[in-house]
């Protein structure tokens, strides 16, 4: 049989009597919202004493540490840094061997000859005078092959060293220092053309630089001295006591070559005298001894004017 589905429901609704009003009916649900929650504790009573925990360390900072710093400094693996460092630190060297406390000690990389202290003074001395003669023959040598190819002046008489020509440029003050040295060069050049009878033979006459301590007074200027040996006289010249012994001085007794060699003279250093100093002796060359009578030779300019 077929069922009347709306006739059903509203008989059944008819049966169940539902109030259509159902407000204020039931316990409502309250949750206070400042009530404090208590924490429940436990007590376990105990005779043993309390035991006191050290507190925990507070771990390192991970921003900088030594570790990062080394894997920093090692780069990251198969970088070109980490090549770098295993290549630094031979990684991976078989036959690699640590290096030896005597390999960290300094040595010179040149030979050393050890010498006695006896014999140092001589060894100081002669070293020193076969470097001086070594250097003064690769300079003239140099100068010859300047010379011959046109590139350098200087050493036939009147002309001016090329070198000195250059630090005369650079440095004004030297004109000042070749006119004081040459001045006593040219009166002792003039005096030997103008004497008509010298004894004795012309090399003997030389002109003596000496270096010392101090200045000369300016009036006392140069000074007549003599050479003996024994009690015979070898030569006579002058002394010059201004070239001094402080750092300047070796290149005063530069100076004083140079002049030797633009009026054509022969010129030689030497360490004298107790103080020992160094001396520069001016002397006609050797090869005039044999040469006849004394010429009369016109001298060159001033060299400080051509300087």
């Amino acid at each position: 049989t077929a069922i009347d589905i709306e006739a059903w429901t509203i008989s059944a609704l008819e049966s169940l009597s539902v109030s259509p009003i159902a407000r204020g009916t039931g316990t409502p649900l309250a949750i206070n919202i400042d009530e404090q929650v208590k924490k429940t504790s436990v007590t376990i009573a105990t005779d043993a004493a309390a035991v006191q925990q050290p507190p925990i360390r507070r771990p390192l900072s991970r921003r900088d540490s030594q570790k990062k710093r080394e894997q920093l400094l090692k780069g990251n693996e198969g970088s070109r840094q980490r090549r770098r460092w295993e290549n630094d630190r031979l990684v991976g060297v078989p036959n690699a061997q640590p290096p030896l406390p005597s390999d960290w000690e300094v040595h010179p990389t040149y030979p050393v000859q050890v010498v006695p202290y006896d014999i140092a003074k001589f060894w100081d001395t002669g070293l020193r005078q076969r470097i001086e003669d070594k250097t003064a023959k690769l300079q003239a040598q140099r100068k010859k092959q300047q010379r011959k190819n046109g590139s350098a002046t200087g050493l036939a008489i009147g002309e001016v060293p090329r070198d000195l020509r250059e630090t005369a440029k650079r440095t004004p003050a030297v004109k000042g220092w070749v006119r004081v040295l040459e001045e006593p060069v040219r009166n002792f050049l003039k005096e030997r053309n103008e004497e008509s009878d010298a004894e004795g033979d012309s090399s003997d006459e030389e002109i003596v630089f000496v270096g010392r301590k101090g200045m000369s007074a300016a009036g006392k200027g140069w000074k007549k001295a003599r050479r003996e040996v024994g009690s015979e006289e070898v030569d006579t010249g002058m002394v010059f006591d201004s070239l001094g012994d402080d750092e300047g001085a070796s290149f005063k007794r530069w100076l004083t070559h140079s002049i030797s060699d633009y009026y054509g003279l022969e010129s030689r250093s030497v360490t004298t005298g107790n103080p020992e100093r160094r001396v520069v002796y001016v002397t006609v060359k050797e090869t005039s001894k044999h040469s006849g009578p004394r010429k009369h030779t016109v001298l060159p300019r001033p060299l400080w004017e051509m300087c």
